[in-house]
């Protein structure tokens, strides 16, 4: 399993950065799957929940979005 890091996430649901988050989009969508899946620990989706909500103004029901993406996703583990 794969330990995911909050950068990466950032990357992967704010798309702010071309060239990061491509490269996370990538990885994610390549090299995860319900066999190998991507470990997101409690510490990580808390501060991505809280990155997206004070650097990037995500709002609440967006952020669930988010939350219920990573938990009901085979790619994810949390």
């Amino acid at each position: 399993m794969i330990g995911l890091d909050t950068n990466i996430l950032v990357r992967y649901f704010a798309q702010d950065d071309t060239a990061q988050a491509q490269f996370a989009s990538r990885f994610i969508e390549s090299q995860l799957d319900e066999r190998r899946p991507g470990h997101v620990s409690l510490v990580t989706l808390a501060e991505l929940m809280w990155v997206m909500r004070t650097r990037y103004g995500t709002s609440k029901d967006d952020a669930v979005t988010i939350a219920a993406h990573l938990l009901g996703d085979g790619r994810f583990v949390v």
